[in-house]
């Protein structure tokens, strides 16, 4: 493990910085942006929980994830509760866990319609993907792609 410059004690003070302790024993390090904690070594961005790895196990083989045995959608990065494994195994874990469930419909919340306005909006007759657009407030692409149901297709 060569982290070119600083030490893993280092690393560990600056990542502490950033962590809560849960009673369930989790470190959880916010991100400041997006989902997983990252922090810049040597001008890389770097996952909290790969660093964690590194710094208390040592190299993370090839083809191996980082994964969690506790449910802290990537957060957590105390040693105990990380454990290698696969990609396979990665994507079972958040299936498992609650992490992957893609909302669709209007349980996304960026969601700009509803189900009725999908089925008034499908039920329209003579006009163009542009004006279906500007009618709902959507892009005519989406338009297009609700109408030919590419997109809401479970309604």
């Amino acid at each position: 493990m060569n982290f070119k410059g600083t030490t893993p004690l280092a690393l560990l003070k600056r990542i502490s910085g950033r962590t809560i302790k849960t009673e369930a024993g989790c470190w959880l390090c916010f991100p400041k942006h997006g989902s997983y904690a990252r922090l810049t070594v040597n001008g890389k961005e770097r996952s909290v929980h790969r660093l964690s790895w590194e710094i208390f196990y040592g190299p993370i083989p090839a083809g191996r994830w980082i994964l969690h045995k506790c449910i802290a959608a990537g957060n957590c990065w105390n040693p105990e509760h990380l454990y290698l494994g696969t990609a396979k195994q990665n994507v079972a874990d958040r299936v498992q866990q609650g992490r992957s469930a893609r909302l669709s419909g209007e349980l996304n919340p960026s969601a700009k319609l509803t189900l009725d306005s999908v089925r008034a909006l499908r039920a329209e007759r003579g006009l163009s993907c542009r004006q279906l657009g500007i009618k709902y407030g959507i892009s005519y692409q989406q338009a297009c792609d609700v109408r030919n149901r590419k997109n809401w297709s479970h309604v």
